[in-house]
């Protein structure tokens, strides 16, 4: 989902610097996040459930939307600073895109490694097999 929305993202960045493609690119921006989301949503409930250990699941899922609208909104503050100190060339915000994007992507697949998920869906059991 992650890289759904990373691509969406590069996208975007690279819309207005294609003026002739401009509306394309948006839109596929768009299609792009709009895959992330429906992909978070289909993976979400079966991560969730791995960290509800207690028959907690509810109070886990509330905690981490409160906590995830935290970091959110961090995120966003630290981004504009980060924006305001890089500005200097469009070569520049690329480089750190391109650096920090791929230090998203591998820090998500720490993360999902670190996963020990209880059951085996049909899409897990071929994954599995080849």
């Amino acid at each position: 989902a992650d890289v759904a929305n990373d691509c969406g993202l590069a996208l975007q960045m690279a819309a207005p610097l294609c003026r002739d493609r401009f509306v394309l690119l948006a839109c596929l921006a768009a299609a792009c996040h709009c895959a992330c989301g429906v992909m978070a949503g289909a993976t979400k409930a079966s991560i969730s459930r791995h960290f509800a250990v207690r028959g907690n699941f509810e109070e886990l899922v509330s905690k981490e939307g409160s906590q995830e609208q935290v970091v959110n909104v961090l995120g966003l503050l630290l981004g504009y600073c980060v924006l305001k100190a890089l500005n200097e060339s469009t070569e520049t915000v690329l480089v750190a895109f391109v650096l920090l994007t791929l230090l998203h992507v591998l820090a998500n697949i720490m993360a999902v490694r670190q996963l020990r998920l209880r059951t085996v869906n049909e899409p897990r059991f071929r994954v599995l097999m080849d």
